[in-house]
């Protein structure tokens, strides 16, 4: 297994593994969190509901909390000096404007640069790739760096998801062009049913189904001596995050939803607990404004939490069980990199960017549709490519293949016997839950496979509620009817614009 001291070499990269540490214990770090629990008698492992209802709010835990009270992960761009932490500078965000053609020779050139040291003494490398547009520039900086003798070592493409999906088409292709190993990874329901026992042991703090083919990959240890993922290219090579432009995202805690809704967790939460931890939350989310010497325009704080709530703590996590047993690096984060694109005006950090770094990158990349439209990156133009925009079928597989064993767990005595959630609420979420009919997962898919692997964590790991009964109150009478509508109204809104 991979140490923490090896994955804390690139703690100044906006995206590396966190190693966890218990108490306040900083010096001894563990890179499973069952090494750190080790550290505990089985009666002093107390679950933590801050942790909780951040992962009901936002699908994701925040800051450096874990599933369990003491245990923590270091902080982001941070490593332990002597009894405090040493935190790496974080680039200033900036308003830089020039050609996108320029952006776009720069940020090869240090993609160049990133990359090459990463490979430096090695001879056997994987890279995930998949039909995205930042994948496919990490195979093209990988190619370049072998026309020009730099890197003679050799490459397999790994690409996880189901036969005729864009995704497998489209990377089996790019590896095709430049003569690599292509391995395609089948997704199926038997694989997301055993991501649910991997996602608990490494403390659930994510929905299984983000793990996607990794287990298959590790199965290639002993053959690579590293892996290269480009999970990071996205947000900060064109400022999009799950879609939406920087500019138009939100602070951690706010979004159009929050304005509606005052309770982030479908009022899943029992209302003393979520008044017991409500403070917590809003203080993990924001309380890095005391330690980093950040501007306080919105978009460059939006940023910095992006990197170091969603990013680090709902992929990051996932991507650990590879970098367990491979090093793994996340290109575009090395300082350099990021730093680069963070000094550009945020309204000039686009698609033009990436159009225009295809066209110096070997292999006429740009000739192969994107992904997410069947169309040429960048054009409206054209038929639409009729393979499957969805890799997975996830959400019909947790609604039905899986459904009998998710209720099981869901409703088990281990989550009821934790005394945090509104009972009834869950119930009738597990009653709405099927009737959803997207291929995609929606937050309710994300919400109940996670409570399932939650389920296992606590019984694999033997971890105590510290709320001894159900304290439940006149607001969660108000709560059931709350979360149910809203429930409801979201998966029925959800629906109608996927059709």
């Amino acid at each position: 297994m991979i140490s923490p001291e090896k994955w804390l070499e690139t703690y100044d990269h906006a995206g590396h593994f966190c190693p966890y540490y218990c108490y306040n214990n900083i010096n001894d770090l563990h890179v499973h969190i069952g090494e750190a629990l080790g550290m505990f008698p089985v009666g002093e492992r107390w679950i933590d509901p801050v942790a909780i209802v951040e992962y009901l709010a936002k699908t994701y835990i925040l800051a450096d909390r874990t599933m369990v009270q003491n245990i923590s992960r270091t902080p982001w761009m941070a490593r332990p000096r002597g009894e405090g932490w040493d935190y790496a500078g974080v680039p200033e965000h900036g308003f830089h404007r020039m050609p996108a053609a320029e952006i776009a020779r720069e940020l090869k050139m240090r993609l160049l640069d990133e990359v090459i040291n990463y490979l430096h003494g090695k001879k056997q490398i994987g890279i995930l790739l998949s039909g995205s547009m930042d994948s496919r520039i990490l195979a093209g900086i990988v190619k370049e760096l072998q026309l020009r003798g730099e890197w003679n070592g050799q490459v397999t493409a790994f690409t996880w998801g189901v036969k005729g999906s864009r995704d497998v088409e489209y990377a089996q292709k790019i590896a095709g062009t430049f003569s690599w190993e292509w391995v395609h990874l089948e997704l199926t329901p038997e694989v997301l049913y055993n991501n649910f026992f991997i996602a608990a042991e490494m403390g659930a703090e994510f929905a299984p189904h983000h793990l996607h083919a990794m287990q298959k990959v590790i199965d290639y240890k002993e053959e690579l001596d590293v892996v290269l993922a480009a999970t990071y290219g996205d947000s900060i090579g064109r400022g999009e995050f799950s879609g939406t432009h920087l500019i138009d995202c939100q602070p951690t805690l706010e979004g159009r939803s929050f304005y509606l809704i005052k309770r982030r967790d479908f009022w899943l939460v029992s209302s003393k607990v979520y008044k017991d931890v409500e403070n917590k939350v809003v203080e993990d989310a924001y309380g890095y404004k005391n330690l980093l010497n950040v501007d306080n325009q919105k978009h460059n704080c939006v940023e910095i939490e992006l990197m170091m709530h969603y990013l680090r703590r709902k992929l990051m996590p996932a991507m650990s069980y590879i970098g367990m047993h491979i090093p793994l690096y996340q290109i575009f984060t090395h300082p350099r990199v990021f730093g680069f694109m963070w000094s550009l005006d945020p309204q000039i950090r686009n698609d033009e960017i990436y159009s225009e770094l295809l066209k110096i990158l070997p292999g006429n990349l740009s000739s192969i549709p994107w992904a997410r439209t069947g169309k040429t990156f960048g054009s409206n133009e054209g038929e639409r490519d009729s393979s499957s925009k969805e890799h997975h079928k996830y959400g019909i597989w947790l609604r039905h293949d899986l459904h009998d064993f998710i209720e099981s767990h869901v409703l088990s005595e281990t989550i009821l016997g934790l005394n945090i959630f509104n009972e009834k609420l869950l119930k009738n979420l597990v009653r709405i839950w099927p009737k959803a009919k997207t291929i995609s997962t929606n937050k309710i898919d994300e919400i109940l496979s996670w409570l399932t692997s939650l389920c296992i964590f606590i019984r694999k790991y033997n971890i105590r509620s510290p709320y001894g009964i159900n304290m439940q109150e006149i607001k969660d009478t108000l709560g059931f009817l709350c979360g149910s509508i809203t429930a409801w109204l979201y998966q029925e809104a959800r629906e109608r614009l996927r059709e």
